[in-house]
């Protein structure tokens, strides 16, 4: 009797954390990034903002001015956006295609492409991991303003709240020419924007620590209930001394192990 009773309890125990384990699964989004005017600083770095809302003005531009030979050559300024900007629990940056859209224009036609770098930097500004060197090259540039297209293929890759994801804009000049490049940013009609941005967060998310605190309490309360249930309202008799023994050891590891589990797989 002793031994049926100490599997229904420990049956009742993984059924209650098999239950709250599955809230924490891993969901994924996707955001369009736009290309802002706006500034945004990075461990006092100024950068311009990527931002997930639509471009609303005011318009503004990077512009570079080169006569470098066949180089490939960075514009004025980067683009950053901090990662918790697309999910407060983000924790990774899941395989994609992202599809960049610069519009753009040079003053001298079929001179120069735009293209970029994707790296991930720390809190403090310097740089955590590279998802894409050199990558998403344009067609040539026109002497008309147009939106060129290009896509890059980035793979998964782990990150912090605390992380930011930053755009670094290049030109990548055919020859000597002298050359004026310029990237428009928040232009409204025809933005400057990453779309297929992909990324996981916990499902049901990580939640604020105040919910998850008290989730955290409730399991192992739960249980506790549901052993108390059993034996007055079902069994009609108190539990034996073995049987209380295992009630606290059950609760003890539920205690001891639900916030190890859930930093387990917010982590994973």
């Amino acid at each position: 009797m002793q031994k049926r009773t100490s599997l229904t309890l420990l049956l009742v125990c993984l059924l209650l954390t098999m239950s709250f384990v599955s809230l924490s699964y891993a969901t994924q989004g996707t955001a369009t990034l736009y290309a802002h005017s706006e500034g945004i600083t990075a461990d006092e770095t100024a950068y311009k903002a990527l931002n997930t809302s639509a471009c609303d003005g005011p318009e503004d531009k990077i512009e570079l001015e080169s006569t470098a030979d066949g180089q490939i050559v960075a514009l004025g300024n980067s683009s950053v956006i901090a990662v918790n900007s697309l999910e407060s629990y983000i924790r990774k940056l899941k395989t994609a295609t992202w599809t960049f859209s610069y519009y753009a224009i040079a003053n001298v036609t079929e001179k120069t492409t735009l293209l970029c770098n994707v790296t991930l930097l720390y809190e403090n500004g310097t740089t955590k991991a590279s998802l894409a060197g050199f990558k998403a090259e344009t067609s040539v540039l026109t002497e008309s303003n147009a939106t060129y297209t290009a896509t890059v293929s980035i793979t998964e890759a782990v990150v912090s709240s605390t992380d930011y994801l930053r755009i670094i804009w290049f030109a990548n000049k055919t020859d000597a020419t002298a050359l004026k490049i310029t990237l428009w940013l928040d232009v409204t009609a025809t933005p400057t924007k990453i779309t297929g941005v992909s990324y996981e967060y916990p499902g049901s998310a990580y939640w604020d620590s105040a919910v998850r605190t008290i989730f955290q309490i409730l399991l192992p309360l739960m249980f506790i209930i549901g052993a108390s249930v059993k034996f007055v309202a079902v069994d009609k008799r108190l539990p034996t001394i073995t049987e209380i023994i295992i009630i606290l050891i059950a609760f003890l590891l539920l205690v001891i192990m639900t916030p190890i589990a859930l930093d387990i797989l917010y982590s994973a």
